[in-house]
């Protein structure tokens, strides 16, 4: 697989992916677009209808960054009009607000058509790492108070 991204403040790459001086670079050219970035104001509804306007029709979206940084309404017209394959998410811009997240578009789309996958936005939120990081950090305490170097093992 050939690897593009776009970063307007980046200066070292990876060998084996090639720098695009824009984001349009990359969704001209791109099969999945992967969204990795933080919400602030330069990123906030960075997806919209152009940029989705410019994804192939066999490409799929992901964002697993903040819901915020797509326009869902647009999201689910080019789902909708199978402009774009597919998209993959577990953020959307009203999450946290219970009243608003039930209107949410995307919510309503994914309940009747298959294009759209939702998970849950847990990161590595699983009963299995909760358990590891409280036995780590409760042995890193206990080595603190008797006054043991580190020597928890991750």
């Amino acid at each position: 697989m050939e690897i593009i991204a776009f970063d307007p403040y980046r200066t070292d790459w990876m060998e084996g992916i090639r720098r695009a001086s824009e984001l349009g670079e990359v969704t001209r050219s791109c099969d999945i677009l992967s969204l990795h970035v933080p919400l602030n104001a330069e990123t906030e509804g960075m997806i919209g209808a152009d940029e989705l306007s410019e994804l192939s029709p066999h490409a799929v979206l992901i964002n697993t960054s903040r819901g915020q940084l797509v326009d869902e309404d647009a999201l689910v017209q080019a789902l909708k009009e199978r402009r774009l394959a597919g998209a993959a998410i577990d953020v959307m811009s009203n999450e946290r607000d219970f009243h608003r997240r039930d209107q949410s578009p995307l919510l309503t789309f994914a309940k009747t058509h298959d294009n759209l996958l939702i998970t849950p936005h847990i990161a590595g939120a699983t009963h299995e790492s909760m358990a590891k990081t409280e036995i780590f950090m409760a042995l890193k305490l206990r080595d603190f108070f008797v006054g043991r170097p580190n020597l928890v093992e991750y």
